[in-house]
């Protein structure tokens, strides 16, 4: 019986003055333990460091010294074989001690090398080491800048009731928080909230585990309140929705911002977590246009669960180089080849078969998506028509958010049957909260001809997202409910070939599956953004060459079209 360590090499030891003491520090290892049954060759050493060091590292304390290193737990196997196992060990840098015996002064780690170590191997034992790796673990806010204090852009959404907006009226971090206004009263709805948008998602480690969340709110009257958390598995399904339990939080009055948090184990599944503040009507009579605002939203791993501190492997030195594309369709399923997914009705509720995809029919291919409501019905909202789904899952919505302060213009072809009335392109104006529409189908036959390929005409609309204004994309092919109304047929039409650029410009339209190679999906084939790289081909072949050239040796390096 021995003892084996296999050690990476440690860094050199450093010399430097504290006061009037001199200070030398030394590595140590950091490993793990673990039973080995294989065979062969093996060199035994022990694990005893110098005095006067500075450690963090695994050894058994046997002497006086305050600084030894010490056992701090790992993820050890009970049996190793020949299969590799990946062990790991969380441990916290000590802080300065106080002066040891003989005036000798044990200050905190400066330094610190990977390696494993078995008790009790048995001779002649061979042990392969591979893929050492170093690494702060996963603490602090998991979130983003924007997403804990909306530093860029807006990451949540409006959700039912609400319309949630970017403001510098009332700031608790930076310059900006999120003001979340009440539009109407969501039936069954005891309170209102803010809704997690994929840019709002802490990413989780495989394997769940505890989480803590905090947010501050503010309110010009007291209200009272809760933290709530959410976690979503790899497809960006719902797997956890918890509230903090009682005592419920009370915010203070005249704007003062009150801070709560509270800590959940996320399931197995759980790949992202995000959290935002629940705030509660408390009233026999909630009123449209009460608010609160939402600022230092704050997501980490719970201290008393390090097992999920550990970064995944990550090969050493490796570059990402992005290259950006000429143009983005920022639409999902653009040219309605996936059916209606991202793209939902706006109309009267509870009457089928209002939209449907049409397999047969499309401007250059087969494929479009109908939307036919007859006459009758009592539309519920202030316009009909076809608009872009929203949601958490990147997968199923029509379109991402948006930059704010940028130009944005949505175009679709639309074909509508004679005698209904004619339809326009549209996008939401959160800060007035109306919808704005583009001119309508019958004034582009009228007056932009080359915007007409016989039954199909191309609508479109260009406007800027306001600066403090929400970023979620609500736009589409749509009328106003008054001119529904007013129609005795009702309202029908064909959509297809939607395209949303960055741009004030009205340009062809284009998606990801041009067979040319210039042109790609940002993901999953239509279900993503369309990106447009002139001359990719060429430009990639002659980039791998300057990089080859010009990236250190040892270094690898992806080329990324996206």
């Amino acid at each position: 019986m021995a003892t084996l360590l296999i050690s990476s090499q440690p860094a050199q030891a450093a010399a430097s003055t504290h006061g009037s003491d001199p200070l030398i520090q030394y590595p140590i290892t950091i490993g793990g333990s673990a039973t080995s049954t294989s065979s062969g060759n093996a060199v035994i050493t022990t694990l005893r460091p110098a005095g006067g060091f500075a450690d963090l590292g695994v050894a058994a304390v046997t002497v006086a010294d305050p600084a030894i290193s010490y056992v701090a737990g790992s993820e050890t196997p009970n049996t190793l074989n020949s299969t590799w196992q990946r062990m790991s060990l969380t441990a916290t840098a000590p802080i300065d001690y106080e002066r040891g015996e003989a005036g000798k002064l044990w200050n905190g780690a400066a330094y610190a090398s990977v390696g494993l170590r078995w008790d009790g191997l048995p001779a002649s034992s061979t042990v392969a080491f591979d893929r050492v790796q170093f690494a702060r673990t996963a603490s602090g806010n998991l979130l983003g800048r924007s997403a804990a204090f909306h530093d860029d852009h807006m990451c949540y959404e409006s959700g039912a009731g609400t319309i949630t907006t970017r403001t510098r009226e009332r700031a608790m971090v930076g310059e900006y928080s999120a003001k979340c206004v009440l539009s109407y009263i969501p039936g069954g709805a005891d309170g209102w909230q803010l809704v997690p948008h994929t840019d709002a998602l802490a990413s989780l480690k495989a394997g769940g585990g505890r989480v803590t969340g905090r947010v501050s709110v503010s309110t010009d009257v007291p209200r009272r309140w809760r933290v709530r958390i959410r976690g979503y598995d790899s497809n960006y399904s719902l797997v956890y929705d918890g509230l903090s339990s009682a005592p419920d939080n009370t915010s203070q009055a005249n704007g003062v911002w009150s801070t709560a948090q509270f800590s959940a184990t996320m399931p197995s599944t759980a790949r992202y977590a995000a959290v935002a503040p629940y705030v509660y009507f408390d009233s026999a009579t909630p009123q449209p246009g009460w608010y609160f605002y939402s600022d230092a939203h704050y997501v980490s791993y719970d201290s008393s669960d390090p097992n999920f501190r550990v970064p995944e492997w990550r090969a050493p030195r490796n570059l990402t180089i992005r290259v950006k594309p000429k143009r983005v369709n920022l639409v999902n399923n653009p040219g309605l080849n996936t059916a209606s997914s991202g793209w939902g009705y706006f109309g009267a509720s509870g009457v089928s078969g209002q939209l449907t995809w049409d397999s047969s029919t499309g401007r250059g291919k087969a494929g479009s998506l109908k939307f036919h409501l007859a006459n009758g019905n009592s539309p519920t909202v202030s316009i009909v028509g076809i608009a872009a789904a929203s949601g958490v899952n990147p997968g199923t919505k029509g379109g991402d958010m948006l930059r704010t302060g940028v130009p944005h213009t949505i175009s679709a072809w639309v074909k509508v049957p004679t005698g209904y009335p004619p339809v326009s392109a549209a996008a939401w104006d959160p800060l007035a909260a109306v919808y704005r529409f583009g001119p309508d189908s019958n004034w582009i036959k009228a007056n932009r001809p080359e915007l007409v390929q016989g039954e199909w005409v191309r609508v479109y609309y260009t406007w800027t997202p306001p600066a403090t204004s929400t970023r979620q994309f609500y736009g589409g092919v749509l009328v106003p409910a008054a001119t529904y109304t007013a129609s005795s047929n009702g309202l029908s039409f064909w959509m297809d070939d939607v395209l949303l650029e960055e741009t004030d410009e009205l340009r062809d339209y284009f998606d990801g599956s041009d067979i040319s190679a210039d042109y790609l999906w940002q993901g999953t084939s239509n279900m993503s953004k369309s990106l447009y790289f002139p001359g990719r081909a060429r430009h990639a072949q002659r980039l791998t060459e300057i990089l080859r050239d010009n990236v250190p040796w040892g270094t690898t390096f992806d080329l990324v079209f996206s």
